[in-house]
Parts: C-alpha cells; sequence; structure tokens
C-alpha cells in the first residue's frame, strides 16, 4: 500500500511539474500556468504547489543493519542519480490532486 500510495504521489507530482513546464514554454497567456520562481532552484506552478530542485548525485538508501526497527527490506546501498528533478516541498492535498488528475 504504502508503495502504491509513493508511486501515485511521483505521478501527480510528474504531472503537475510538467504541467507548469510545458505551459511555461509556451508563453500562453490564456493558460495562466506559468510557473514563478520564488528563490534559486524552487518552482511553483499554477496550483501554487512549490518545488525545489533535486540535482543529479549519489546518496545511500536504506538503514545500516544496526538501526533499531529496521526491517529486512531496508538494506542499505549506493543509489546514483543521472538526472535532475523537482520534488514538492509539502505532500500533495486532496483538491490538488483532484484539480491535477480530475478524479478521485
Amino acid at each position: 500500500m504504502r508503495r502504491a500510495c509513493f508511486s501515485a504521489a511521483m505521478l501527480l507530482i510528474i504531472a503537475a511539474v510538467t504541467c507548469a513546464c510545458s505551459s511555461h514554454s509556451t508563453g500562453s497567456a490564456e493558460t495562466n500556468f506559468a510557473p514563478t520562481n520564488p528563490g534559486p532552484g524552487t518552482l511553483t506552478n499554477f496550483l501554487g504547489m512549490t518545488f525545489v530542485a533535486i540535482e543529479p548525485g549519489a546518496f545511500m538508501m536504506g538503514s545500516p543493519e544496526s538501526e533499531p526497527g529496521r526491517d529486512d527490506d531496508e538494506i542499505q546501498h549506493e543509489v546514483t542519480l543521472t538526472k535532475g528533478f523537482y520534488m514538492q516541498t509539502t505532500p500533495v492535498t486532496q483538491g490538488q490532486w483532484m484539480t491535477v488528475m480530475g478524479s478521485n
């Protein structure tokens, strides 16, 4: 269940950023989707959703074996991001979901 929710949230984030970026590139004043940039490495779309830039790089994912409460599927390993992306700075609200996805 946790993976399904994460996957759905990531799709919403991608859709929201894609809407903001593609609309911005067309320069269409009718859609009012033009993103604003309140700070370095951030993007705010037409819904007021703020995203922060995640740069390419490497990090360790998972938990060390010594961590209390660690599950068996939390094997620590290095992850390399070859492309950057934007991630929303707050959880997706129901209203944002409905606006981007069109239904619940």
